[in-house]
């Protein structure tokens, strides 16, 4: 028989609803609700919780704050962090203040019942002080992509990170870029970056990057003035073997042919390489233009 835990809800929210869980966590949990008051501490010794549970509309500072000197007094109370509200500050305030684990909500069910369960398990062992020390985050970024926030954070947060990869690409296009460093820009981890950005984007984080650089590429071996080592540096690759490759892979022609053929205005390579660039820019605009759109708004109603 599963020892169940008492999981203590501190509500900080506008409306006193039920705490929404998943029907299977109640197999594990037994949970009980406190609201914010000048008795809190004494709620939660009456209480005895193995889990505080702060849920949350939009926290304020001063709820923040709260949250923070009630984990410096009861240190060994794993708590959990519900918020309506999300930003990438947040979450990171959050692991910096020990919270063992931050969600979106609507909650993800799987993603509570998996932290529940460890904390259970935990608690059942009688190891939960020493476990936790096994699993502490070194860092915040090494902690969102190890131990599953990133997994909890909802799908407009996930959009807006794939898009500030987008940019990041299109704003430093002439350097050395890779998956790491962008996922570490966007704070989440490398391999949940790569999955999402396919899944969002419709290609992969490499084709992505190749194709918005064979683009540009395109724009500037248009110009009379460049030549193709200019643009082969000035687009990120540092291998002009290497770049004609892929720019012939991408557009049917090799750059020197392309080049050329805008300066001698030959017609038939002229027309094979613009229905490629056609393509190519499809794809990136379709790709781009509602995340980017989005991302607008959501900094107009200042979310991002």
């Amino acid at each position: 028989m599963i020892n169940r835990s008492r999981l203590l809800r501190i509500c900080f929210t506008r409306e006193d609803t039920p705490l929404e869980t998943p029907e299977l966590a109640k197999k594990y949990l037994e949970i009980y609700s406190a609201r914010i008051s000048p008795s809190l501490l004494e709620d939660i010794a009456d209480v005895d919780p193995d889990i505080l549970c702060f849920d949350f509309d939009y926290p304020d500072e001063s709820q923040l704050l709260l949250l923070r000197k009630i984990k410096e007094k009861l240190p060994a109370i794993p708590i959990l962090m519900m918020t309506d509200y999300h930003s990438e500050a947040l979450v990171l305030w959050a692991l910096r203040a020990r919270v063992w684990d931050y969600f979106i909500k609507p909650l993800n069910p799987e993603e509570f019942i998996k932290s529940v369960k460890k904390l259970n398990r935990f608690k059942n062992e009688k190891e939960l002080v020493d476990s936790r020390k096994l699993i502490r985050p070194t860092s915040p970024v090494q902690y969102i992509g190890r131990v599953g926030v990133s997994e909890s954070i909802g799908s407009s947060s996930v959009r807006r990170a794939v898009t500030k990869a987008m940019i990041y690409i299109e704003n430093n296009i002439s350097k050395k870029i890779s998956l790491k460093k962008i996922a570490e820009h966007c704070g989440i981890s490398p391999s949940y970056l790569s999955r999402e950005f396919k899944t969002i984007s419709g290609m992969t984080f490499s084709d992505y990057l190749l194709k918005t650089r064979i683009k540009l590429a395109i724009k500037l071996l248009s110009k009379d003035d460049m030549t193709v080592t200019a643009v082969c540096y000035d687009v990120g690759f540092h291998d002009l073997t290497y770049f004609g490759r892929i720019f012939k892979r991408y557009t049917g022609v090799n750059p020197s042919s392309y080049h050329e053929s805008v300066v001698s205005k030959s017609q038939e390579c002229l027309a094979n390489s613009d229905k490629q660039f056609a393509n190519i820019n499809a794809d990136i605009d379709n790709s781009t233009a509602n995340l980017r759109a989005e991302l607008f708004l959501q900094r107009c109603r200042g979310e991002a």
